[in-house]
């Protein structure tokens, strides 16, 4: 699973979690969000459950940009989406610093 997801987004192994039977699409700024939202598409018709997740403005943006899309995909199948937000405080260990980390989580009707 974990590998459909990385080869569809184009993305490192790093930047897609599989734990818990819940994939965390991480988006940076860098992100394409038409590849991401793509992403979420096919997991939704996968019946895959998933989360994004952006850290920093940037990220945040993209993963954004991303959710719009994807509710445009799924619309057209004549789903529609909500999201569920949530916060929490991080550490990024490469850089040293703290963080918001921004988690997403789609409800589909």
């Amino acid at each position: 699973m974990t590998r459909l997801v990385e080869s569809f987004l184009g993305v490192r192994e790093s930047s897609v979690s599989d734990s818990n039977d819940l994939v965390a699409l991480k988006v940076s700024a860098r992100t394409e969000p038409r590849r991401t939202a793509g992403a979420m598409a096919k997991l939704r018709q996968e019946g895959t459950p998933f989360r994004v997740e952006a850290v920093g403005a940037g990220a945040s943006h993209q993963m954004l940009k991303a959710m719009i899309l994807a509710q445009g995909m799924v619309a057209e199948n004549g789903e529609s989406v909500t999201w569920s937000l949530c916060f929490e405080d991080t550490f990024l260990k490469r850089d040293g610093i703290a963080g918001s980390l921004i988690a997403a989580k789609p409800v589909f009707r």
